[in-house]
């Protein structure tokens, strides 16, 4: 015996309703159920064959994240880079792909290839110059190791020997403080090796295998240990950046998951998670890193205890919680909002209507656009806000 198993209910195949109205109803209910389970396979298809990215064909170019710096519908090709070039005579700008000009903070140093004066004679005149044309280069200096010997002299008095001295018989400069106390290492070492760890994820054994290149032996567990030493050493700062944090009207918060080889009571495969929270202080960045084994809401929990302002997060339950503080205001982010829309697309496919999905991806897309006019005008804060009352308020209401 077959059984039918549609919106949550069980039908006994060999004994289906004799009355039309009924089975008009429970066709609809199986029509209903077929398509959800068509979308949810090409939902599930386009994840694992499909193309990865959200964009909309078409979609206008360089439209922006709201609250972001990514251009996730925006195509970029990079070709490859020749250095800026120009004609100085014509201050002609080259319009071949990838020719920006060097930043401007970098030292130059000009090469004059001049055309020799003998060979500047014409009609037994001197030429005149009229302009120069001019390509820049880019030169890489290798990192330098620099040995600093520190000396302390010592000084005595011959005379008395210390025996009718106030002090002590022997004195020397007092010696300078160490982050790291009896230690070979100096802050520039220190930024080195951290900055190529934990930045440009250069694990310390390569490093270790880089000075020993230059006959330095630093091993991996000194720098193991630097690096702890120097957590500690600059625990108080980490917590006056979380402090200065919590002081903002703004905060935006996420988490992304680890691995990590060695932990107590996990596998290797499981998953650990760093807690990130980003703020704006004096124009500048503040973000805040925080690791922690579980992604329970504990860790924001804890972070946001006292906190007054706004929150930003995605749409992690997780961050729930937020919705039940008065003291906070809870907002969202129209890149994940927009993700939704964008799967109601995918599992609809090109032949079935997306309802108004479409719809509303075209009011986030102008929303996007306010955000890219802002980003284009260098606007400032208070005129961003100013923009987006005018212009994106219309289109949220």
């Amino acid at each position: 015996m077959g059984f039918w198993y549609v919106s949550s209910m069980t039908f006994d195949a060999d004994n289906l309703p004799g009355n039309l109205q009924e089975t008009h109803r429970l066709m609809r209910i199986m029509i209903e159920h077929m398509t959800y389970l068509e979308e949810q396979n090409a939902l599930l298809r386009q994840a694992v064959f499909g193309a990865k990215s959200e964009k909309m064909k078409p979609a206008p170019a360089n439209q922006l994240m709201l609250f972001g710096q990514n251009e996730p519908e925006q195509e970029v090709e990079f070709p490859e880079q020749e250095g800026p070039e120009h004609d100085s005579a014509s201050q002609r700008k080259s319009k071949r792909g990838g020719r920006n000009a060097f930043p401007e903070h970098l030292p130059r140093e000009e090469h004059l290839h001049d055309v020799p004066a003998e060979e500047r004679i014409c009609c037994g005149t001197q030429m005149q110059r009229i302009g120069e044309h001019t390509n820049e280069r880019l030169r890489f200096v290798p990192a330098q190791l620099i040995v600093e010997k520190h000396i302390y002299p010592k000084y005595t008095c011959k005379v008395c020997e210390g025996i009718n001295g106030n002090g002590p018989t022997v004195k020397q400069a007092p010696v300078e403080p160490q982050l790291i106390p009896k230690s070979m290492t100096t802050p520039s070492l220190l930024a080195y090796l951290f900055n190529a760890k934990f930045v440009e994820g250069m694990p310390f054994y390569r490093l270790e295998q880089r000075f020993m290149r230059d006959g330095i032996k630093i091993s991996r567990n000194n720098m193991a240990n630097w690096a702890i030493k120097s957590m500690d050493a600059m625990f108080v700062l980490y917590n006056l950046t979380a402090d200065t944090m919590r002081a903002q009207n703004y905060l935006g918060i996420d988490e992304t998951w680890m691995q990590v080889l060695k932990e107590a009571d996990k596998s290797p495969q499981s998953k650990s998670f760093m807690w990130v929270v980003r703020a704006e202080y004096r124009g500048k960045p503040l973000i805040y890193y925080q690791y922690d084994p579980t992604r329970g809401s504990d860790v924001p929990r804890a972070f946001l205890e006292g906190y007054v302002g706004t929150v930003q997060s995605d749409g992690y339950a997780g961050y729930d919680f937020l919705d039940n503080l008065k003291h906070i205001l809870h907002v969202a982010c129209w890149g994940h909002s927009r993700r939704k829309f964008t799967d109601v697309l995918k599992a609809g496919g090109s032949k079935r209507k997306s309802g108004n999905a479409d719809i509303a991806l075209g009011f986030i897309r102008d929303l996007y656009q306010v955000e890219r006019k802002a980003r284009k005008l260098e606007l400032s804060p208070e005129e961003i806000v100013a923009l987006r009352k005018e212009e994106a308020v219309p289109v949220l209401d």
